[in-house]
């Protein structure tokens, strides 16, 4: 997988401390458990399973048409997000499915999960991805008004599954 150099982020809003954006490494997997046991108590069609998530986090970190971000701040990973590339046949190429995006309940505010998904846009577009699109819980208020402040829009598409 190539890597992506760190990107320090000081933004205004966020107070005395600086955090950096980086990719995320193996070593950084159980700090993200911790995130998404935070994010998946949001959201009701996701039990946190521990393992699982250890399993998913190692196939995404290892695999060159993914990207997974973390935000750390004093050596602490604060906030992620995930991207997976796919192909699009309604835009005529590739687009990227994005997952996790989480930030730690006392870091939110600060421009840390915008920082992430305007670093997540940069490499899809890098790898020439026409578009950007995700799931979120549709009783999460907090977070469908943070995509809606970012410009993100709504479908009148329903997401369906099936187990294998």
């Amino acid at each position: 997988m190539e890597s992506q150099p760190q990107t320090t982020c000081s933004h205004k809003q966020v107070s005395a401390n600086d955090f950096s954006i980086r990719v995320a490494r193996k070593g950084d997997i159980d700090e993200m458990i911790r995130l998404l046991q935070y994010l998946f108590s949001h959201e009701d069609d996701f039990h946190f399973i521990p393992e699982h998530c250890h399993k998913g986090l190692e196939i995404l970190i290892e695999d060159d048409n993914s990207r997974v971000l973390v935000a750390v701040r004093e050596n602490r990973v604060i906030a992620m997000c995930s991207g997976q590339q796919n192909v699009s046949t309604a835009m005529g190429g590739k687009s990227l499915l994005v997952e996790d995006v989480v930030v730690n309940a006392q870091e939110q505010g600060m421009g840390i999960g915008t920082a992430l998904l305007n670093n997540l846009a940069g490499w899809a577009r890098n790898q020439g991805c026409k578009r950007m699109q995700l799931l979120a819980d549709e009783t999460n208020k907090k977070a469908l008004d943070f995509y809606q402040r970012r410009h993100w829009g709504t479908t009148k598409l329903i997401c369906l599954k099936t187990l294998l």
